[in-house]
């Protein structure tokens, strides 16, 4: 069945939400800050090249949710998207944490990285005196619960939606994006949720886009 373009205009404006969301992921854990930037350029780098494109926002994604829920098993400050532990709080290092769970949730989504993964976690470890911090354990479990309930395979998608003979529509950008749009979100429980309520003339929908 053919989707409509109006209907796929209103898909792609929830497409910013997924940005939002790897954005909010990343700074969940200021008082951390350096550690957790830190492996986000490891985790950047690994999905580039473990899963190129689109879909390694969802792997990025994933990393983040792991890793926050690591540093909250430990401090318990915020709500875990995922993952929680009472037995693991105050025990260990959040920084310890947060390596752990990077780590493991990489090497879970990309096994022929994990020897380069192990040497840059270990040379870490070392150099930030992390070895066998209790941390570690929030950590590891947080990546392993998350892995398992939202790893997103690699979804096969048509290059486009519409139609390719002269004068018709069809969609500039990769089904994929669309895929993105409507697929269940980490950390919310439906993608409308990052939408501004439409209380006001600029935020409504245009009378053409419904």
């Amino acid at each position: 069945m053919r989707m409509k373009r109006s209907d796929f205009l209103m898909v792609m404006k929830r497409i910013p939400a997924a940005l939002v969301l790897i954005v909010s992921l990343v700074v969940s854990a200021p008082a951390h800050a350096r550690v957790v930037t830190d492996w986000n350029t490891v985790i950047a780098s690994s999905a580039t090249a473990g899963r190129p494109g689109p879909v390694s926002l969802f792997d990025i994604a994933l990393a983040h949710a792991a890793v926050h829920d690591a540093v909250q098993a430990i401090e318990g400050r915020y709500e875990p998207y995922h993952y929680s532990d009472v037995s693991k709080r105050g025990l260990g290092s959040p920084d310890a944490a947060v390596a752990a769970a990077a780590h493991r949730i990489l090497v879970l989504l990309y096994p022929a990285q994990a020897a380069s993964l192990d040497a840059t976690y270990n040379a870490y470890l070392a150099a930030n005196g992390l070895i066998d911090d209790p941390g570690l354990e929030a950590g590891e479990a947080a990546a392993v619960a998350l892995h398992a309930d939202h790893y997103r395979p690699i979804i096969a998608t048509a290059p486009f939606i519409g139609r390719v003979e002269t004068g018709q529509w069809r969609s500039a950008v990769p089904m994929v994006f669309l895929y993105a749009a409507i697929t269940e979100p980490f950390a919310l429980n439906r993608p409308s949720q990052s939408r501004p309520t439409a209380t006001t003339k600029e935020w409504s929908v245009p009378a053409r886009l419904r």
